[in-house]
């Protein structure tokens, strides 16, 4: 656990959320200097941005990516459609600048930020390589597939408990 510091004292955090957060605000990075690089500015040329006008546009790349990798689909309700997202955002940029100065108003790395906590599991991409979108559970089905994998997996289990048990002996 990581104890974190918030304006109501501190909350213990699994490193696995941490870990998953940090990875994800890596990639969000990577997504958002990609995105600036296509626009073509010279190597050159100094391009100041504003910190919540990056994140927005780092947690919008995820979003897409979700959308093709068909997540938006699994996630439910709470999400919102891409095209609406995506007009939000450039309804704000037209602010200028100053529509982005605040970096703790950034509706969509906030709600980036919360699927992934709430809806996928922490440790897929480092233990598997993969993102995996956790559905809500019918404990019944649950149960059942449970039984199931055991049941056709009885001798290969017995197998390694039998393993388990000779290399405890030794």
């Amino acid at each position: 656990m990581v104890s974190v510091p918030t304006d109501k004292g501190e909350i213990d955090l699994p490193e696995s959320l941490i870990s998953a957060v940090q990875r994800q605000a890596s990639e969000n990075a990577i997504a958002a200097a990609a995105i600036i690089r296509s626009w073509g500015p010279r190597p050159d040329q100094k391009i100041v941005l504003p910190g919540a006008f990056l994140l927005e546009i780092g947690s919008l790349s995820l979003l897409m990516e979700w959308e093709d990798l068909g997540h938006l689909d699994v996630l439910g309700e709470n999400m919102p459609e891409l095209e609406q997202v995506k007009e939000e955002f450039l309804i704000r940029c037209l602010g200028g600048l100053v529509a982005f100065r605040d970096a703790a108003e950034t509706p969509i790395t906030s709600l980036m930020l919360t699927t992934l906590t709430e809806k996928f599991s922490w440790d897929g991409p480092e233990l598997m390589n993969a993102s995996f979108v956790l559905d809500e559970v019918d404990e019944d089905e649950l149960v059942d597939a449970l039984a199931t994998f055991l049941w056709s997996n009885r001798a290969a289990i017995e197998q390694i408990i039998i393993e388990e048990r000779a290399s405890e002996e030794t």
